[in-house]
């Protein structure tokens, strides 16, 4: 024994009494850590394929009103303009998608106004023709 009444321990390390005194997570600990951090990753996981899925719903929906309005265009002879007007409302959209109504009924009403346009034309052509005859 000591002065101060310690046993001296000669040539090995006193026995650890307490185990809360180690720094080191438990097995518990390490489970329920790595649970959180999977729920967090799921999560995540979770909210990027719900983006995704938004994205190419919003994309398909967007696609099938364009090629439609194409296709109502160039059913009227009007291919060249539709795909100019369709590309630049194709922008806009991306920039507003607020306007997708609008733009789609612009679009069909400016190639009503080039079927009429072509129809006026071709009936004074005619007209002129019987005249010459």
């Amino acid at each position: 024994m000591s002065a101060t009444g310690d046993r001296v321990h000669h040539g090995y390390a006193p026995p650890i009494d307490d185990e809360d005194d180690d720094p080191r997570p438990s097995v518990t600990q390490t489970i329920e850590a790595l649970v959180e951090e999977g729920k967090r990753s799921a999560k995540a996981e979770l909210s990027l394929l719900r983006a995704t899925v938004n994205f190419v719903t919003d994309s398909t929906v967007h696609a099938v009103v364009w090629l439609t309005a194409a296709a109502m265009l160039s059913m009227m002879g009007v291919f060249a303009i539709a795909v100019i007007a369709v590309l630049a409302l194709n922008r806009i959209m991306a920039l507003l998608p607020a306007v997708s109504i609008v733009a789609v009924a612009l679009v069909v009403l400016a190639g009503v106004c080039v079927m009429i346009g072509r129809s006026k034309i071709s009936a004074i052509k005619q007209a002129l023709g019987a005249k010459s005859e």
